[in-house]
């Protein structure tokens, strides 16, 4: 799920994303890594490496990117674009 590891989950989720998405993307909060789904019918957010997975959003969105930052950017129909940012845990 990172860039140069492979892509292969080895463990079981025990609550995975809600249907089907069609994007992943990974950022950082200081050491936690963040992965955020996005698809048609709303998006998911897993804080431990998509062991698990908690809803995040009910809007649709086709594609999601994050920045070294922690910042987020998803895009969807009709021109929709959302941003959402990282805070370190303190």
């Amino acid at each position: 799920l990172v860039r140069g590891e492979p892509a292969a989950i080895t463990a079981p989720t025990s609550h995975g994303p809600r249907g089907f998405r069609s994007g992943l993307a990974v950022g950082a909060a200081g050491a936690v890594r963040v992965l955020i789904a996005v698809g048609t019918n709303g998006s998911d957010i897993s804080r431990d490496g998509g062991i698990t997975w908690a809803p995040f959003d009910s809007a649709g969105f086709h594609a999601v990117r994050a920045s070294r930052d922690g910042t987020f950017f998803a895009s969807g129909s009709d021109g929709r674009v959302a941003v959402f940012r990282l805070r370190s845990p303190r």
